[in-house]
């Protein structure tokens, strides 16, 4: 049997060449528009389990995520990029709970999530619980085992109420919470405050992760506090020195309340976003130097004029071609969007919108994690909340044809396989690549994989998309 190698996407260079049981098996909502595929991996069990922000395993390649808001006190969870093998590994305990419904501030603020240590560990806080139920700090094996507390916060401290943690450089946790900076050991072995806010210029309330930026630095942002009371962007050494408050938001037209931390771009800058202000009022994405220079609204939205989005609360990614993408809460048709735009502020465009009736659920809380990416293609991942949660795939550039990896079996069949994202392609042969004519396959059999019945040496199969 011989395949067609022209148009080759998906092959054993890449590390998510995966097996979907059959297109008409997975109940995907793929919707194809401005070069972006959005496609269910997973649904989750209860419809309200909001999730958070993913990450990206560093050795193992796979999702790890939490859950919260569920009818349980959350969930750490890990799935594979395909989608399957979705598995709970730890499910908190009334003691140590991740709900953040009493917690945080504003609707739909995303909840703290794990992130992949450099020592193979996952690592991430809960807002609630603990001895003092304000919070714990913890550490948990990507197989589920071994889940420490590291941390236990006071309820005497500014530092109660942990958001989320980062590792460093130096291979400390550094975190923020109610009203403060933190460093702790991997191990727990050691915890300080880096920085308490005054609530005044400074800022107050920072509700997502640090970043350490190329500098070494850490930078973030504060909710509310600052000259307009409308939060700040800072930035601090690892050490708990230099703070220094690099904007504050609330001016004319500028953007109000950064609920999502920043990101830095491959041109060295700074990127975020805000719940509010902007000329519409709708939010923001803004850039800013490390120095402090430089700032700038890149967009305004809108809400849901024209289709655009409202109450972006997830971090930025930056995905192929230097392109930001990013999830907003509301707006688009009603329930969210997915959104991108270049370094330099131009090219701004919802890409896709998250509809209450379709499969891949609505409201999302968190940012995109970047995937894998070939040349111009990349897949994106996220999660929604709200109306039948999910994980789900935002393939960037989808290709109009994909060739499908096969195998022999037994009895003249061959198994073929696609990725998920592709659940809705169709798939087509032909016996001649010199004058194609390309049709449906139609002796496909939905078992692991698709099978079909061939006697002829020479077809070529491919995908072609929806």
């Amino acid at each position: 049997m011989k395949t067609h190698s022209q148009n080759q996407i998906i092959g054993t260079s890449w590390s998510f060449k995966i097996v979907v049981f059959a297109a008409s098996l997975l109940m995907a909502d793929c919707v194809q528009a401005q070069s972006v595929v959005v496609t269910r991996l997973h649904n989750f069990s209860n419809l309200n389990a909001n999730a958070t922000t993913l990450a990206l395993g560093k050795a193992d390649g796979v999702l790890y995520g939490t859950t919260y808001s569920d009818n349980t006190n959350g969930t750490i969870f890990s799935v594979n990029r395909d989608g399957s093998g979705y598995a709970v590994l730890h499910t908190f305990t009334a003691k140590d709970h991740l709900n953040t419904d009493s917690y945080n501030p504003g609707v739909g603020v995303p909840a703290p999530f794990v992130i992949p240590g450099n020592d193979g560990y996952l690592y991430g806080t809960t807002p609630g619980g603990g001895a003092n139920n304000s919070g714990i700090a913890f550490r948990i094996n990507p197989n589920g085992s071994s889940f420490t507390l590291l941390n236990e916060f006071l309820s005497s401290e500014p530092g109660k109420n942990p958001s989320s943690v980062i590792q460093g450089t130096n291979g400390l946790l550094y975190g923020t919470s109610g009203n403060a900076l933190f460093v702790l050991t991997a191990d727990g072995s050691g915890y300080s405050e880096l920085y308490d806010f005054t609530n005044d210029t400074d800022g107050s309330d920072p509700l997502d992760r640090l970043l350490q930026a190329s500098d070494g630095l850490l930078y973030g942002t504060a909710f509310t506090g600052g000259t307009n009371g409308a939060g700040t962007v800072f930035k601090i050494s690892t050490e708990g020195t230099g703070f220094t408050v690099l904007h504050a938001f609330g001016g004319a037209g500028d953007g109000q309340n950064p609920v999502a931390g920043l990101i830095q771009g491959s041109d060295g800058a700074l990127y975020g976003t805000t719940v509010a202000g902007g000329a519409g009022h709708h939010g923001t994405i803004f850039k800013i130097n490390t120095n402090g220079s430089g700032y700038a609204v890149m967009h305004a939205f809108l809400g849901y004029t024209n289709n655009d989005g409202d109450y972006p609360l997830g971090e930025l990614v930056q995905g192929v071609g230097n392109v930001l993408y990013g999830t907003t809460y509301l707006g688009g048709n009603l329930d969210g969007t997915i959104f991108r735009i270049g370094l330099d502020g131009s090219g701004y465009t919802s890409v896709y919108n998250f509809v209450g009736t379709g499969s891949v659920g609505t409201k999302p809380t968190s940012g995109l994690v970047q995937g894998q990416s070939q040349n111009d293609i990349g897949v994106l991942y996220g999660t929604t909340g709200l109306t039948h949660g999910s994980i789900f795939a935002a393939l960037v550039n989808p290709p109009a044809f994909i060739t499908p990896v096969t195998a022999a079996s037994a009895s003249n069949q061959l198994a073929i396989f696609w990725p998920a994202w592709a659940a809705n392609y169709t798939l087509q042969s032909t016996t001649n690549l010199a004058s194609p004519n390309w049709s449906n396959v139609t002796d496909g059999v939905p078992v692991f994989g698709i099978q079909v019945t061939s006697t002829n040496p020479a077809v070529y199969y491919r995908l072609a998309s929806p």
